[in-house]
């Protein structure tokens, strides 16, 4: 294949994704690829300048959603992605991971310490970086992920492909996310390697994370850290979401004080101490998991999608959340020609 004809299919997949609105996994099917080779070629489409992602924050005009939410929560930011294509939950995180991928492009720094979570959520963020060198960074793994399932497995991945992308020095933290045994637990947070994680993490600039759902498609769950059984007792215990495997109820209190003492990694009150704290999360199934968060300070930039914002604030205010779409959006899509010169597709 010569090099315009690679370039025409860069094109294609790029609109396909921007312009029409197709996830990644549809547009494989339609072209007869994998996920994989579409997730690959958008990145090359960034790299190239067929795809530009930016967030002129500047010159953005915060919806009145996000005004609240950023008044009210004392935020420092809020960002919210229009709440279009197939509602799926999946495509959600495609577009949410793309919108913190950018955001978190804009404000590192030279010789900044980031602090990455796991998840899905966080897999989609690795995957939608742009590839490019930031001198001196360090990526910190916030929590434990060595686990029996596939799932657990994500840890490492985000670690690693975000490290890559960004040139960094990666500190993995070597640890399972929950011990059975408090005391097992504590010894191994004694062990040299997980204790210099552990104050590696403390120590962050900046950290991206999400809330997890309390049910059984929880990723705890799906790793083998816990049961639907430990779920349903985690909700009859107020429980609302977890952050870096800590259940923390609408207020962002830890419910369950034995299962806090047999997680490992950051606590969430050493988290709530990082300067820029990046919350990445959608859905309705983690509209109450975001709000304990917010309430609690475990935040000061939000990335949402524009119905859970409006729940949100809905929820805040004490009043029936409303699902009405609302036309607000903080992103624009226009097509470029192609060119590492030419305008590109700007989000």
């Amino acid at each position: 294949m010569s090099d315009l004809e690679h370039i025409r299919d860069l094109v294609r997949v790029a609109k396909l994704y921007y312009e029409k609105d197709l996830s990644e996994q549809e547009i494989a099917r339609f072209i007869g690829t994998s996920r994989s080779s579409v997730s690959r070629m958008l990145t090359e489409a960034k790299r190239r300048g067929i795809v530009r992602i930016s967030f002129a924050r500047e010159n953005r005009a915060s919806s009145a959603t996000e005004s609240e939410l950023q008044r009210t929560f004392k935020l420092k930011d809020v960002v919210t992605v229009p709440a279009i294509g197939d509602g799926s939950e999946g495509r959600l995180k495609e577009r949410l991971g793309a919108a913190a991928a950018a955001y978190v492009s804009e404000i590192l720094r030279p010789g900044q310490m980031l602090g990455i979570s796991w998840g899905t959520t966080l897999f989609e963020v690795a995957l939608k970086l742009r590839p490019h060198r930031i001198p001196g960074i360090c990526v910190v793994q916030l929590n434990g992920s060595v686990g029996q399932g596939r799932v657990s497995y994500l840890g490492a991945q985000v670690l690693e492909i975000i490290a890559a992308k960004l040139g960094a020095q990666a500190f993995s933290f070597p640890a399972p996310a929950i011990v059975g045994d408090p005391a097992f637990g504590e010894a191994l947070m004694k062990e040299p390697s997980i204790a210099e994680a552990l104050e590696a993490a403390r120590g962050c600039d900046v950290a991206i994370f999400t809330v997890g759902v309390v049910d059984p498609s929880c990723v705890l769950v799906e790793a083998g850290y816990l049961t639907a059984d430990d779920m349903k007792d985690l909700r009859a215990r107020g429980a609302v979401g977890d952050i870096c495997s800590r259940f923390f109820d609408g207020q962002g209190r830890i419910c369950d004080p034995d299962l806090d003492r047999r997680t490992l990694g950051l606590c969430l009150s050493d988290l709530a101490s990082i300067p820029v704290k990046i919350l990445v999360a959608g859905g309705r199934k983690k509209t109450a998991g975001v709000l304990g968060a917010l309430r609690a300070g475990y935040a000061d930039v939000l990335i949402t999608d524009e119905t859970t914002a409006c729940e949100i604030t809905n929820l805040a205010r004490g009043v029936v959340p409303s699902y009405a779409d609302t036309a607000d959006t903080c992103v624009a899509v226009t097509p470029g020609n192609g060119s590492p010169s030419g305008g590109g597709v700007r989000l």
